[in-house]
């Protein structure tokens, strides 16, 4: 289990899937053991699209707080919150379904 590993972060895109299943299980993990659960989400002001399926989005395209770990709102679209994330990490593991997620973090 990650919560076992010690000094760990999880960062996510703030979108529902694999990467919200594993960091909710990890922050869950980590109350049970009486430890703190580092998980920050990162997530843009707003979308023009529509990722109500996919995503915490209000009606007016912008984003909601994810209800555990911190939210980080950076950027004014899912493009530019990617292009942002790309530069921010020097070590990332993607945990993702799609090979577009990992081309667009290639940067």
């Amino acid at each position: 289990m990650l919560a076992d590993v010690g000094d760990i972060t999880l960062a996510t895109g703030g979108l529902f899937g694999a990467a919200d299943v594993v960091a909710e299980s990890f922050s869950e993990a980590c109350k049970s053991r009486h430890c703190e659960a580092d998980i920050w989400h990162v997530v843009p002001e707003r979308d023009d699209q529509d990722y109500t399926r996919k995503a915490r989005q209000h009606a007016d395209r912008t984003f909601q707080v994810v209800p555990y770990g911190r939210t980080v709102f950076s950027g004014d679209s899912m493009e530019e919150r990617e292009s942002i994330v790309a530069r921010v990490f020097e070590i990332a593991v993607l945990i993702e379904g799609l090979f577009s997620a990992m081309q667009s973090y290639k940067e």
